[in-house]
């Protein structure tokens, strides 16, 4: 309904000529059709109610998650993820069919779905490719990140300025807008370039100079410089036939006010592939793995020591490798062990004792929760590395993130002692060797 008024205090629309009238007559609009504030919510509450309403299931974890289950056995048969207006799915014909019926409730069957499989498909910033004969899943950002991920440009001026010139009002803005895409790109497909990007937003919060404009472009040119893929791939015999394996680091003060910066990373690998013997083990073993989380981290407080810091991340990695353990068990009924991996050797022992032999009261919390988690089988397993084959290190210092590459672009992780420490056990074993001999003499001699 439109009346023909006009009064200075009310809002005002001038549309072009419509229903037979003049352009220059002038409407108030009484309700707007769209901008409405509950427009996202009766949106969703639509959507959600449909799919109850065919049979599908909302997760407890994730809102945006609905699945299909037999109702009998619980496998799952499909899955549906919703982001406002975007949907991606799969599943087998009955989940096809009902989808196909999704698509002619909100008028979408003209055009129809646009299907991955052989061909790529845009999805949030993502391009998804599958596999024709192996049904493998590819997920990469290469288009999203030429198009959007640029560095900041400086004036001329101020370009031969030191690291510790302050930022103006106009290139805090472009900072911050910059890194807000970048913290998408690395959350999603990018861990190679997480802990630049991560110190860098760190800075941006507190009196940025030009030096974090720099370290800013240095983690763009990272991630425009390279490209790489996650694939998403069945380990084992069944879909349920994998567990969880999360490496855990932290390093110490390297971070302003003498803070510490964190890092972990989860895998699936297929069940029962890794052991502590396997991390002692001299020969080195590849594990197939599929990539599912990482995440580079201020850690929540000031570490006292090495100790502290790699406990305090060894927590964050027992919420996280939680969470996905509940998560999984929501889909697909089945309980998947889940393995913690730290190159703090201390921090094993600790875990491993029954009394822990910390002396920083703090932290005796944070080492009962990490027990307490093994002995009730929460934490299948707490296990030792050697820092070679620790690949969350990365994740917490600028350094060379080439083993993150390579464990993308083979799809394996490398286990196993290295070298080098193969030879200092080498040395101590003869050490201890020498020890015994030199005191079996010199007890010979106080006999004679």
């Amino acid at each position: 309904e439109f009346r023909r008024v006009l009064f200075r205090s009310e809002v005002y629309v001038m549309p072009p000529a419509m229903m037979g009238y003049d352009r220059d007559v002038i409407f108030r609009l009484l309700k707007p059709v769209y901008g409405l504030v509950d427009a996202p919510l009766q949106w969703w509450v639509t959507v959600q109610d449909w799919m109850n309403r065919h049979g599908l299931r909302r997760s407890v974890f994730d809102p945006t998650v609905f699945t299909l289950n037999n109702p009998e056995t619980g496998q799952l048969k499909g899955i549906v993820g919703v982001a406002v207006d975007d949907t991606i799915w799969g599943g087998d014909k009955d989940m096809q069919k009902i989808m196909h019926d999704f698509a002619v409730k909100f008028n979408i069957i003209e055009k129809g779905w646009d299907s991955a499989f052989g061909k790529n498909v845009k999805f949030l910033g993502h391009d998804v490719f599958q596999c024709t004969k192996t049904h493998e899943v590819e997920v990469d950002q290469d288009h999203y990140i030429k198009e959007n991920v640029k560095p900041v440009d400086l004036e001329p001026k101020r370009l031969k300025l030191p690291d510790d010139t302050l930022c103006t009002k106009p290139e805090i803005k472009l900072l911050q807008g910059s890194n807000g895409t970048n913290i998408w790109v690395i959350a999603q497909t990018r861990p190679d370039a997480a802990v630049q990007v991560s110190m860098t937003a760190g800075e941006i919060g507190s009196n940025p100079t030009l030096g974090t404009v720099r370290k800013l472009n240095k983690a763009v040119a990272c991630l425009r410089s390279r490209t790489m893929k996650i694939r998403y791939k069945r380990l084992g015999k069944t879909p349920s036939d994998f567990e969880i394996l999360i490496f855990h680091d932290a390093a110490f003060g390297n971070l302003k006010g003498d803070a510490s910066q964190g890092g972990l990373m989860m895998f699936a690998i297929p069940r029962g592939s890794v052991t502590q013997e396997d991390f002692y083990n001299p020969n080195i073993k590849d594990v197939e793995c599929v990539p599912l989380f990482w995440k580079s981290f201020k850690l929540q407080r000031v570490a006292r020591s090495t100790f502290c810091g790699e406990t305090l991340c060894a927590s964050e990695a027992l919420d996280i490798g939680q969470f996905q353990r509940e998560f999984f068990w929501d889909l697909l009924n089945v309980h998947i062990p889940v393995t913690q991996v730290t190159d703090c050797k201390s921090l094993k022992d600790n875990v491993d004792s029954i009394v822990p032999k910390c002396t920083e009261k703090r932290l005796r919390r944070d080492l009962h929760a990490l027990r307490e988690a093994v002995q009730s089988n929460e934490l299948d397993a707490f296990i030792w590395s050697d820092t070679r084959h620790q690949i969350a290190d990365a994740l917490t210092k600028d350094m060379d993130a080439s083993a993150i590459i390579e464990c993308f672009k083979n799809g394996r992780l490398r286990v196993g002692l290295s070298p080098e420490h193969v030879q200092r056990m080498k040395n101590a074993e003869k050490k201890a060797k020498r020890a015994t001999r030199v005191g079996w003499w010199q007890n010979r001699s106080k006999l004679d």
